[in-house]
């Protein structure tokens, strides 16, 4: 009895393994192209136009973060339970996440252009098609959002990536042809980032519904309430969330300009490399945490995190440090010397990345857990002490001081997704 549970327990490991090892590698893959896309782009150009091509990231992926990610969050959860307990499955709760995204999108969109004059001069903008366009980018990321909680609940991971790595080659020949046509602008390729975003959701939307089958089932109100009851503490969670991670860059370009946002932003796409796995790892333990046997199970939960520590804490620092001792010449020679400043940046954001990758099951066990207010104080409290110290950072020293803020926010956020994981499973783990 004690065997088959063992070997039970093992598959399940191995199974995780398999699944993060499979969406990882068509994570990478999609993060190659992003890094040669990268590249080309800090070449090309300017400082300043950098920074407006970097903020039009942040807004697109700040206005995806507030509605989708929250939503994304809480359909994963209830999608992959509903899975794992072999309950019926209908696609309502798809379509209503769809809705929902248009609907409360649309009123942010709205909301935004109806200010749009403040906005630029808080976030220090200067052109209205870098905030409008990434309104719109924002809108586009959105569905794509739950298009990808929709393949992740079902574990179809390796149709999760193909479609991942399409997208970032779309991108990169886009910006080839500019190039090749001598007609690059920052102007021309966020054009294309939205033609290219705008495609994808459309053939997405057309593949899903001829490739699966749509059986329209009635909610019933008992899980409406339970579903609408959690998403409004994972909608606060992704909304503060969201906000903390794209506070750094827009506190940058408000305080010291569109420049010192290009440098910023230069060592801020690196770091995003680096945490090229973590979107990944993150998704399949979101899926993993979901299923029956986590959330009904404290003992699974507690040796998930011992499990995950223990296996990855080693090679994470050995792969940082290393890093660090070599990053210096290497940046310089793929961007220049005229990025030579966002080299202490990307030194201090890699430290970010080491407690990233060493806490990441964390939230995931919170949310088997159902510790939905818990997640959202956290995101809360991480977001007002990286408001706080970035803005006073950023001011007396720099973009240095916006990358060390961000660093201890981070270790703020993670550290107290531990602590709670650990005070609820009733034995010290780390």
């Amino acid at each position: 009895m004690k065997n088959n549970l063992l070997k039970k327990n093992l598959l399940k490991k191995n199974k995780l393994i398999y699944n993060i090892f499979t969406l990882s590698s068509f994570d990478i893959g999609s993060k190659i192209f992003n890094t040669l896309l990268t590249i080309i782009l800090i070449r090309i150009l300017s400082s300043e136009d950098y920074g407006n091509y970097t903020i039009f990231l942040s807004i697109g992926s700040y206005i995806s973060g507030i509605i989708a990610s929250g939503l994304n969050l809480s359909y994963v959860r209830y999608e992959s339970e509903n899975i794992s307990r072999g309950n019926k499955v209908t696609t309502n709760l798809f379509l209503l996440n769809i809705f929902l995204v248009i609907i409360f999108n649309s009123i942010i969109s709205i909301t935004l252009f109806l200010n749009i004059d403040f906005i630029m001069s808080i976030l220090g903008v200067n052109q209205k098609y870098v905030l409008v366009s990434g309104v719109f980018y924002g809108i586009f990321i959105s569905c794509a959002v739950i298009v990808e909680g929709f393949f992740h609940s079902r574990e179809k991971y390796k149709l999760s990536g193909i479609i991942l790595n399409l997208r970032a080659i779309a991108l990169l020949i886009s910006v080839l042809l500019l190039l090749a046509f001598q007609i690059v602008s920052v102007k021309n390729i966020i054009i294309f980032y939205l033609l290219v975003s705008a495609l994808n959701i459309v053939i997405l939307f057309i593949f899903i519904f001829k490739k699966f089958k749509f059986k329209i089932g009635g909610l019933s109100k008992p899980f409406l309430r339970e579903y609408f009851g959690s998403s409004v503490y994972l909608l606060g969670y992704s909304l503060f969330l969201n906000l903390f991670n794209q506070i750094d860059i827009f506190m940058v370009s408000g305080l010291r300009g569109t420049s010192e946002a290009g440098q910023y932003g230069v060592a801020y796409r690196y770091y995003a490399i680096f945490l090229s796995l973590l979107p990944a790892i993150k998704s399949v333990l979101r899926v993993h945490s979901s299923k029956a046997e986590m959330i009904d199970s404290l003992e699974n939960q507690k040796n998930l995190a011992y499990w995950w520590l223990k296996k990855f804490t080693i090679p994470i620092i050995i792969l940082i440090v290393l890093t660090l001792v070599f990053v210096e010449p290497i940046f310089i020679l793929f961007n220049g010397i005229e990025y030579a400043a966002s080299v202490p940046v990307f030194q201090v954001l890699l430290i970010g990345v080491v407690l990233s990758y060493l806490f990441a099951p964390y939230i995931s066990i919170l949310m088997s857990m159902k510790k939905y207010k818990a997640m959202l104080f956290i995101a809360l409290i991480s977001c007002i002490v990286h408001l706080i110290l970035c803005y006073y950072l950023t001011i007396k020293v720099g973009i240095v001081g916006a990358a060390v803020a961000t660093v201890v926010a981070h270790g703020i956020n993670n550290g107290l997704a531990a602590l709670i994981v650990i005070k609820n499973t009733k034995e010290k783990l780390l």
